[in-house]
């Protein structure tokens, strides 16, 4: 996020039941600084389960993000606290950590197709553990 500049999201949403996309409904994402911020609201996913609002903050600083959805089974909140907006695009550059930029990728597009499921977090206990080690490689041929 840059000052004067439009950021634009794919906020990508799935209900938990099934592992599917949210297929309707709209989702608002705030920018909010003390009592003051900014949104945008958009009214359907642009494609299933990925929203695409935009915001573009006036001034640096931190703020928290927020994410309203709202379907017509139920609402959900998710906020980011202590969201960085850069007063430039170099000053933003910088902040840039070669970690963000590898990884693993598996895209909720990937995990729509497949038999996935997510479900929340319970606290229990492990009865098995097997310890080991490996590399991800990617298949031959891919």
């Amino acid at each position: 996020l840059v000052k004067e500049k439009t950021s634009k999201f794919a906020a990508h949403f799935t209900t938990l039941d099934q592992h599917q996309p949210v297929r309707e409904g709209s989702v608002t994402v705030s920018l909010i600084k003390g009592e003051s911020g900014i949104r945008h609201t958009v009214e359907a996913p642009s494609s299933p389960g990925i929203f695409s609002p935009a915001l573009q903050p006036k001034e640096p600083g931190m703020y928290d993000l927020v994410f309203d959805l709202k379907t017509p089974e139920y609402s959900d909140r998710i906020v980011i606290e202590d969201v960085q907006v850069y007063a430039s695009v170099a000053e933003a550059s910088k902040n840039i950590s070669e970690a963000e930029e590898a990884g693993i990728s598996f895209l909720k597009e990937q995990a729509w197709q497949i038999d996935f499921q997510t479900a929340p977090v319970t606290q229990g206990q492990v009865y098995d553990i097997v310890h080991t080690s490996g590399v991800w490689q990617a298949a031959p041929g891919t």
